[in-house]
């Protein structure tokens, strides 16, 4: 999984005027077990939009909760 996030130049001066692209991908282990949950997953498809071309945004709690 992939969650892409727009970091402006305020918050990264190494940017241009428009921002840069900041891409994390994320990796899970999958059980055979298909009845155990990913907590994790679970809550990042909570945020998730429904529809193209649709911001969603992610409470910093649950970021920080990530132990990446």
């Amino acid at each position: 999984m992939y969650i892409v996030h727009v970091v402006s130049q305020a918050d990264w001066p190494a940017c241009p005027a428009g921002g840069c692209l900041l891409v994390l991908g994320m990796l899970f282990h999958l059980e055979d077990d298909t009845t155990k949950a990913i907590p994790a997953l679970d809550t990042i498809l909570e945020f998730a939009p429904m529809e193209e071309d649709v911001s969603a945004y992610v409470v910093l709690s649950f970021c920080t909760n990530l132990r990446i």
